[in-house]
């Protein structure tokens, strides 16, 4: 039974599931990269929409006197956080923030949210823990969706950090986070801060190159190419001071836009969660007998004689609509039909009239004029695009020689990336072909670890592979009952049993590697084919796992579902008592007692 928590009748997961669901875009980046510029310019140019905003740094974004009107109009509508990065330690203080936004006003949503995430936020971090919110069936994630991630990436110092995490490392790593949802107590490391630079770039729908201007034109073609050969679907867009097209947020729901005020040609209007009013200014000799009114529950006409000014379908139908009365009011200049019409169910409307249509792209306020930069594929430098290879194999690597390689390719890499000097002369055709991967990541099996999964990532200079998750195979039944629990591990075992192996499971060799000219399949498939056990090595490392089990205490799985059956046998107990109680009470109705009572009625015996 998924974990659910009771948040009100107006609250429950029923009925919020009927309701449109808020977008949220989050921007990534490194610190510097202009991320709170980018936000900034977001929040000044999306007029008439109504924003909601979560930063860790509300002095950051500066609130000049533009920026304050629409606040103080309830157009944006800012949340600060002050206990951490929103990905980690303050996950909780994320929703709490996000939910603070959604249901500040129920009747007139906030078409966006957008979250500024620190410089070493985990955008991936993110999308976890809102999957976990929504199977909690948590208000904030069923009101919300995670629509886009936006990563800006600074043009000039983008290559520098690519190469050398250094300097990346002093202006992104003084708070204590390692990006996977462990806060306080782990710091910030080179190889973490390398990664997550791969990773918010891989993971990012619209990549903003900033601070073009600053970069030189070799650098910036650089940056493109390695950008678009880490993530080759993502929108781009090369941007000084981060001006990006007002378009470039996710298109608003339909059912979620809201317009509260309108002013057309010949009439304005307003309208509550009660009612609609319009207002027709009309000249002083203007009788009542000359004003032409029609109304149905579901369309209008309004105007004078000879002259329709307001007809159309209604956005939502009205109530008594035979006893609806225009009133004329005010003299002089002033002087206008007013008309207020009642709504049969209350609400805000989306409209004053109901849409024929929405533009193509979705949007409902770009006019047709919608942001969409498609995917051009950047060729290297030398003319030929990046390309990609998978290693896969069932067979582990011997712990000893893998650690070997990876010291070897640090080695290469180091060299490569050194940043006094460019390019450094290398020892072996090895050497060679391991400085021409940009980027590789995936799945690992060792003799070090055999239970568990190692994660492979290597971005720049940067190489790690450390275990993480245990893999699905070893695990008995139990085990196996209690990760399914997790939110979306059901999916992933279902994806993975098409990779199954009859005797390995789920235990295997998968990485993938990205890379330009240099690179060359079969000196690298070589290296690593070279690190996997002989057969010999192999038959051993059978014989020696062969009784290697999974102790529960990993899982917590015997304590868990004693707690579980538990509670299932209590729910049962008062299930019973409950049927037996309105037995009894069928039994005392049977004999003319309380016959006059209501059913509703509370009463109890005593002696």
């Amino acid at each position: 039974m998924p974990l659910t928590f009771d948040f009100g009748p107006e609250n429950r997961p029923d009925v919020l599931a009927k309701r449109a669901k808020t977008p949220v875009t989050l921007l990534a980046g490194f610190l510097g990269s202009g991320k709170t510029t980018l936000l900034k310019h977001l929040l000044e140019n999306q007029h008439g929409l109504r924003i909601g905003v979560v930063v860790n740094d509300l002095a950051s974004v500066n609130i000049d006197s533009q920026l304050m009107r629409r606040y103080d109009h309830g157009l944006v509508e800012i949340a600060e956080l002050q206990n951490g990065c929103v990905c980690c330690s303050s996950a909780d203080d994320l929703f709490s923030a996000v939910q603070t936004i959604v249901m500040r006003s129920k009747d007139c949503p906030f078409e966006h949210i957008l979250v500024e995430l620190s410089g070493i936020g985990d955008p991936q971090a993110i999308r976890c823990n809102w999957a976990l919110a929504t199977d909690c069936q948590l208000p904030a994630a069923m009101l919300t969706q995670l629509a886009k991630v936006i990563t800006v990436v600074d043009a000039s110092a983008f290559l520098a950090d690519w190469r050398d995490t250094r300097k990346a490392l002093e202006r992104n790593g003084s708070a204590e986070h390692d990006g996977r949802g462990r806060g306080k107590g782990y710091s910030t490391s080179r190889e973490m801060v390398g990664n997550l630079l791969a990773e918010q770039i891989e993971l990012a729908d619209v990549l903003v190159v900033n601070k073009c201007d600053l970069a030189k034109a070799e650098e910036l073609s650089k940056t493109l190419q390695t950008l678009r050969a880490i993530n080759p679907t993502a929108e781009l867009c090369q941007t000084e001071f981060a001006r990006v097209p007002s378009a470039v947020l996710p298109p608003v729901p339909i059912g979620l836009k809201i317009q509260t005020a309108g002013q057309e040609k010949g009439y304005s209007w307003t309208q509550t969660t009660k009612e609609v009013q319009l207002k027709m200014p009309i000249e002083k000799h203007v009788k009542g007998k000359d004003i032409d009114f029609t109304l149905r529950k579901g369309s209008l006409t309004l105007g004078l004689k000879l002259r329709e000014v307001a007809k159309g379908v209604l956005a939502g139908e009205v109530a008594n609509a035979d006893d609806a009365m225009f009133e004329i009011e005010s003299i002089g200049q002033e002087r206008h039909v007013l008309l207020c019409l009642e709504k049969k169910e209350p609400g805000m409307w989306s409209s004053l009239w109901k849409q024929s249509g929405v533009p193509a792209c979705g949007h409902q306020h770009c006019n047709g004029h919608c942001f969409q930069a498609k995917p051009v594929r950047i060729a290297s430098e030398e003319g030929r695009p990046f390309w990609s290879f998978v290693f896969q194999r069932r067979r582990p690597f011997h712990g000893q020689r893998l650690q070997h390689l990876l010291e070897e390719w640090q080695d290469a890499l180091s060299c490569s990336f050194d940043i006094e000097q460019e390019v450094l002369e290398v020892d072996s055709t090895s050497q060679a072909a391991l400085q021409g991967v940009l980027r590789s990541k995936g799945f690992a099996w060792s003799t070090t670890e055999p239970l568990r999964c190692l994660r492979w990532s290597q971005a720049g200079r940067c190489v790690s592979c450390a275990p993480e998750d245990y893999w699905w195979q070893p695990l008995n039944s139990e085990q196996r009952r209690f990760r399914l629990s997790y939110p979306g591990a059901e999916a992933e075992f279902r994806e993975l049993q098409q990779k199954w192996h009859h005797e390995w499971g789920d235990c295997r060799q998968e990485l993938v590697f990205i890379g330009g000219s240099e690179m060359v399949e079969e000196t690298i498939v070589g290296l690593l084919e070279e690190c996997l056990l002989t057969d010999a090595e192999f038959e051993e490392f059978k014989v020696t796992t062969s009784q290697l089990k999974m102790p529960d205490d990993e899982f917590g799985v015997e304590e868990l579902f004693r707690e579980t059956e538990a509670l299932e046998v209590s729910a049962s107990q008062q299930e019973e008592q409950a049927n037996s109680d309105d037995a009894d009470t069928a039994f005392v109705r049977s004999l003319g007692v309380g016959c006059k009572l209501q059913d509703s009625a509370k009463f109890e015996a005593v002696d």
